[in-house]
């Protein structure tokens, strides 16, 4: 019964649970049929097919994606004239404490949407998915690093309730599975509550995650993991200062000699120096109040002699005084 033509008994038990809970493709929703992907081989666009993956043969094709010109220094997509020795454009003056930077594709329409649907509790036979799909496309990158440890970018046990799960916590235990390397969550911890990074501008982001991060262990044993290499995972790199902090504790605290960090997609974000000199390259925005007043002195001002002057919000808020009678 274990032929070619004969279905084998663990096949003949999935297409039973199957037939009475109906699996799905973990992204467009699309039911699967266990029989007739037990034939395929191929998928549409010539891509060997994975049975034991939770999409179907085109969500397949959809995210493989093949070697890509990107950054070794911080991971961004850049053209191949665009490189030099110590990085690309964007990152060639500017100094991490992360050595590489790993990514499976760019942070755009699939990918993107893959990101959303990692991050909620449904979506978690998606993450493991896209943790095999991370180590096939990019297997020989993640060998040559020969990294003694993988660990996930933590997250704070209140964001780990609300969300319900932890995508980068699934994607390290995937990858470490596929390359052999233990996984280990208890080297560094999030100890500080802070807003998500969402929800903070680029240029304050390394100001926002500045201390959040704490070895594992009050008193670290730093002859473990001195000279050794740390893989760090998670789903999404936008301006690196998350990661950049993890790196720093991991480096300086816990004495690892090499931060290789894997990310599943890489947004478009520059990465922004934290000196204040930067501060004054970057044009102010002006408020709805501000630009009245400045068109007022553009258009009115020699005629009427009116000084521009800022919108304050307190004067909004005051009452006038009322007159002194005499």
């Amino acid at each position: 019964m274990s032929g070619g033509r004969f279905p084998r008994l663990r096949d003949l038990a999935r297409c039973f649970f199957h037939f009475l809970i109906p699996e799905r493709c973990a992204y467009c929703g699309q039911l699967r049929n266990f029989i007739s992907e037990r034939e395929i081989q191929w998928t549409p666009r010539g891509h060997h097919f994975h049975a034991e993956w939770s999409l179907c043969a085109d969500c397949q094709d959809v995210f493989s994606i093949g070697p890509v010109s990107a950054c070794r220094r911080c991971g961004s997509f850049v053209k191949q004239h665009e490189f030099s020795m110590n990085g690309c454009q964007r990152c060639c003056r500017r100094e991490f404490w992360f050595d590489r930077v790993i990514a499976l594709g760019k942070y755009l329409g699939n990918l993107r949407q893959a990101i959303f649907m990692m991050k909620k509790r449904l979506g978690n036979p998606l993450t493991r998915t896209m943790g095999q799909i991370c180590c096939e496309q990019r297997y020989f990158q993640l060998t040559s690093v020969q990294s003694d440890v993988v660990l996930p970018v933590p997250m704070h046990p209140f964001f780990q309730w609300m969300r319900g799960t932890n995508d980068a916590q699934l994607l390290a235990a995937e990858i470490g599975k596929r390359l052999g390397v233990p996984v280990n969550e208890r080297i560094v911890r999030c100890c500080r509550l802070s807003l998500s990074q969402r929800a903070v501008k680029m240029r304050d982001r390394a100001k926002n995650v500045r201390g959040i991060f704490a070895p594992y262990h009050k008193i670290p044993d730093k002859t473990r993991w001195l000279g050794k290499r740390a893989l760090v995972v998670d789903d999404v790199m936008t301006t690196g200062a998350t990661i950049n902090e993890l790196s720093r504790i991991l480096k300086t605290e816990l004495g690892f000699a090499d931060v290789t960090v894997v990310v599943i997609a890489r947004a478009r974000g520059n990465v922004v120096p934290e000196t204040d000199a930067y501060q004054v390259l970057l044009p102010r925005k002006l408020n709805s109040y501000e630009k009245i007043w400045e068109e007022r002195w553009k258009k009115y001002g020699k005629k009427t002699k009116l000084k521009p002057r800022k919108f304050n919000v307190k004067r909004r808020n005051l009452k006038k005084k009322p007159k002194s009678s005499k």
